[in-house]
């Protein structure tokens, strides 16, 4: 894992083909009883606290360098012979569960550092194990971050066909917080692919989905609420080029110093919304200017890569001086 050629290689649309197919097939059996040592709650217990410990430095720092990427996927690694162990069915159950989430968050680092293939494998071994877990709630999340993996390199038609198994089996056998999840990323691919019916239209059942969401979720989906809705609903309305309906949407959402990245993803796509229809060079630059802030204790590639889209939006202005002073 810690070759340089397999950290720097780029997604491969094809790699998804393998997990999605078998991830809709029948699950395979826990098996109950194996060589390693015996697992208990305590154990599921430390690799759920673990993974949320990931979860919560990768939402305010990015998802790191080198290093904290091979950190995440040698504790990965480590949990994986659990898995080995001996253990009830409900305990083994959970402990799958448990070490998907692990994967998918540490797969989600990676993808945020900027390691695309490395991003993929987690995932594809994070949906196996749930699969393994019958846990389609945790599965169709895993589907959704693949879906907007695969739809921010490009590849959209790989992700529409992600999230329509995803959104799919979620409205049978998920959360209604969790179906509203892959409902909220298959209107931001159908988005980026400038679909604006259906990004529009599944926007709208990630709406009524949410409006039914109770307290009875899993941790990995908790944070998704009626904010976090607003601020994907500015980059959605955004790529529709609907720069009203974001920066109305805009409103509705809130600053949590726990979510640095997303806060300075959303002000990204704010000034690019001013670069839109009216234009107002001094309101776009204000949002560039506090993102650029923001992102200054945060270590992301993908918010290099917004921060480079949002350079190349405003060279039509390279000679206006305040334009010139930001980009230098």
């Amino acid at each position: 894992m810690d070759r340089r050629d397999l950290l720097t290689a780029g997604l491969l649309a094809s790699a998804y083909s393998l997990p999605l197919s078998r991830w809709l097939t029948e699950r395979d059996p826990v098996s109950t009883t194996g060589p390693g040592p015996r697992v208990g709650r305590a154990d599921i217990d430390h690799l759920t606290a673990t993974a949320a410990r990931i979860r919560a430095a990768d939402s305010r720092y990015g998802g790191g360098s080198r290093r904290d990427v091979l950190l995440n996927t040698a504790l990965v690694q480590r949990a994986t012979p659990l898995l080995h162990g001996t253990y009830t069915d409900l305990v083994g159950r959970r402990l799958f569960s448990a070490v998907a989430e692990l994967a998918r968050q540490t797969g989600w680092s990676a993808f945020d550092a900027g390691y695309q293939e490395l991003a993929q494998r987690h995932f594809a071994h994070a949906l196996r194990l749930a699969r393994v877990a019958g846990d389609i709630g945790l599965g169709c999340y895993i589907l959704a971050c693949m879906g907007l993996q695969a739809t921010l390199r490009g590849h959209h038609a790989t992700a529409l066909h992600i999230l329509e198994a995803a959104t799919t089996r979620a409205h049978h056998h998920a959360t209604p917080r969790t179906a509203a999840f892959c409902e909220l990323i298959h209107a931001r691919v159908h988005a980026r692919a400038h679909d604006q019916p259906r990004a529009l239209h599944a926007f709208a059942n990630a709406e009524i989905l949410l409006q039914r969401a109770a307290d009875d979720d899993p941790e990995w989906i908790r944070f998704f609420g009626h904010p976090r809705l607003a601020a994907d609903a500015v980059e959605i309305h955004r790529d529709l080029s609907l720069p009203r309906h974001a920066r109305r949407w805009n409103d509705l959402t809130t600053d949590n110093s726990t979510h640095t990245r997303s806060h300075a993803l959303r002000h990204i796509v704010l000034a690019d919304t001013h670069l839109q229809g009216s234009v107002d060079l001094d309101l776009a630059l204000h949002h560039a200017t506090t993102a650029r802030t923001l992102l200054d204790d945060v270590t992301s590639a993908r918010a290099a890569t917004y921060l480079t889209d949002l350079r190349r939006h405003l060279a039509p202005w390279n000679d206006h001086p305040p334009v010139a002073a930001y980009l230098a």
